[in-house]
């Protein structure tokens, strides 16, 4: 579980971010955690169900934690929004690790929060603790980035909301630890396996690899500065904007939460908790800010939050202009601005975001991603084959079409390798009980036809 054995002429299947290292170790430069969940997934047929599964979850536990600490009209739209989320269906729709990091940890901050408000200190409660520690602690083996930054910005919180309760929840916070326990175990077990050694940082470190390495790190480097960082946090949150919501713009709605009028604490710790989330990723290099703004999913409820303040302040306002003019009663006028302002925004997410810009972009091709190529081997009735990928023109990550399909024991009836030169010849002799074919796609990628290369060495 913890590794395959590294494949024969390894650099026709290299692939970024999966490593094949010189002791003969295949896997990935990922965390346990979601490889975990996907793994026990796999095994039961619902690997396809996981990620909706922890959509609703993370939903659940956030909407039941909006009802303690709102108030009813508050939380019901706080989860309505959450649930009606763009970014949240996107990565629901992936294998991506982010809604099970904010599923796990949401729920593991649920179970804290009921023995606070409920259980107190019985078996009840220190049960619920115990559970608390080992979902946040698994949440920490899915995204442990995510995990240090998500817990400060909790902290942060409590700092500006409830300063007071800090010494009561350090101390109700010690009943986590035993729940802590066996998650660590397995990450400290994760990395003598993977790495040889228990208190190993990960993310590949100090591992020597046969195929090429691109690690993300933290801070500035040659080919990474500040005018990049900034470039990739401005394009990603104008990302945010739209994906928020669905809307044209969903940080139109905060400027109202500040202004006119008092300045609530936590409005302040949600604004400035978000702030920290943006700045921690400020100085993260990636090779790319897609997937819209993924990275600051853990600030999406606390955004939302936000723009359900914005939205009381501006029906507010518009409550009171039509109550004037038609003399209505309060509550039911803002309700009914609300839902006729909701409606409005997302006729237009219905009909624009959705269709016309999220759809087309994910769901074929993204980052040369496609499942064309898979589909007409499949098509073709290709039995024990080998297909060569092209990679050429531009096309670098063209080989993921073909990778992503490969099982880790390359016994599958059709695996995929990269078309480089010396590829026939070199996986004719690793290979020889297989037909070998290279793919010859269409110029767009949506069709092609597979050419007989090589067929197996006759007995």
């Amino acid at each position: 579980m913890f590794h395959a054995a590294a494949p024969p002429c390894p650099e026709y299947f290299f692939q970024h971010h999966i490593y094949i290292t010189m002791d003969g170790k295949w896997f990935s430069i990922y965390p346990p955690g979601q490889a975990t969940v996907l793994a026990l997934a796999l095994r039961f047929g619902l690997a396809s169900f996981v990620e909706p599964a922890c959509f609703a979850l993370a939903s659940a536990s956030l909407g039941w934690m909006a009802h303690i600490f709102f108030r009813p009209w508050t939380a019901r739209r706080l989860t309505l929004l959450f649930i009606a989320c763009p970014l949240n269906w996107l990565l629901g729709a992936s294998y991506m690790s982010h809604l099970t990091f904010l599923a796990t940890f949401s729920v593991g901050l649920a179970f804290f929060t009921a023995q606070i408000v409920r259980f107190g200190s019985t078996l009840k409660g220190h049960v619920s603790d115990i559970i608390a520690g080992f979902c946040m602690a698994f949440a920490g083996l899915i995204r442990p980035q995510d995990f240090i930054i998500v817990s400060a910005m909790a902290g942060l919180t409590v700092l500006i909301v409830r300063p007071t309760c800090i010494p009561s929840l350090l101390g109700k916070a010690v009943w986590l630890l035993p729940g802590v326990v066996l998650p660590a175990v397995y990450q400290l077990l994760w990395n003598h396996h993977q790495y040889g050694s228990a208190l190993a940082l990960g993310y590949a470190r100090g591992v020597s690899s046969v195929t090429p390495l691109l690690r993300p790190y933290f801070g500035f480097s040659p080919t990474f500065g500040p005018r990049d960082a900034a470039a990739i946090t401005g394009w990603s949150l104008l990302r945010l904007n739209k994906c928020l919501l669905g809307w044209p713009s969903a940080f139109l709605l905060l400027p109202w939460v500040f202004w006119p009028g008092r300045i609530r604490r936590r409005n302040v710790a949600a604004l400035l908790a978000t702030g920290l989330l943006i700045g921690f990723y400020f100085f993260y290099f990636y090779y790319g800010a897609e997937y819209e703004a993924r990275f600051y999913h853990p600030a999406v409820p606390l955004l939302l939050y936000l723009a359900v303040r914005g939205f009381d302040r501006i029906t507010s306002i518009l409550a009171l202009v039509v109550r004037r003019i038609r003399h209505l009663e309060a509550g039911a006028t803002a309700r009914a601005i609300w839902v006729t302002l909701c409606a409005a925004a997302w006729l237009y997410c219905a009909a624009y975001y959705l269709p016309v810009y999220l759809w087309p972009k994910y769901s074929h091709d993204y980052e040369q991603a496609s499942p064309v190529l898979h589909r007409l081997a499949e098509d073709a009735g290709l039995k024990r084959a080998l297909v060569l990928v092209p990679s050429r023109d531009g096309g670098d990550f063209r080989y993921s079409s073909g990778f992503m399909w490969n099982d880790p024991r390359l016994a599958a009836p059709v695996i995929y390798a990269r078309g480089l030169p010396g590829a026939p010849a070199r996986l004719a002799a690793a290979f020889p009980k297989r037909t070998i074919y290279r793919f010859e796609p269409s110029p767009d990628w949506q069709g092609g036809r597979f050419d007989l290369i090589r067929q197996p060495a006759a007995r």
